[in-house]
């Protein structure tokens, strides 16, 4: 769902084999999730030039609402290897 009055986009739990659904991968070794939604947001002309996080999220009625407007670039945190500091 996208809303583009608000610049928000809804997203909520689907099968697999809906129409318009986009799986969630696991991320790294935690609970982290990603979608890749490039066609979504190509159908919607909405820019997204990197991996980006959102600084508020929320749940409403089971829909996950991210606000565009509220968005930051993801940046990884350098890796310190054991034994260096």
């Amino acid at each position: 769902m996208f809303d583009s009055d608000t610049d928000t986009i809804g997203i909520k739990p689907a099968s697999r084999l809906a129409p318009n659904s986009f799986p969630l991968k696991p991320k790294g070794s935690c609970d982290n999730r990603v979608i890749n939604i490039k066609p979504f947001c190509m159908e919607h002309d909405i820019r997204i030039d990197n991996t980006v996080r959102f600084r508020t999220a929320a749940v409403e009625d089971s829909v996950l609402v991210l606000d565009l407007r509220m968005m930051a670039k993801a940046t990884r945190k350098k890796r310190v290897k054991a034994g260096r500091r």
